[in-house]
């Protein structure tokens, strides 16, 4: 879906070169990982705080 791409690009998360459904965003020694296939998600990071902002 272009426009949600285009909403996790402004969010500053790039897509993997091996899978483009999955979404990627590194702050510092922060990451979190957003991974979307049909209608499910994955959401999972070493950032408890960047979690909780993706998911809203």
């Amino acid at each position: 879906n272009t426009k949600f791409d285009t909403t996790m690009k402004e969010e500053e998360f790039f897509t993997s070169m091996a899978n483009t459904s999955m979404y990627i965003k590194k702050n510092l020694n922060k990451i979190v990982i957003f991974i979307i296939y049909i209608d499910n998600m994955l959401i999972m990071g070493n950032s408890l705080e960047g979690i909780i902002i993706v998911k809203k």
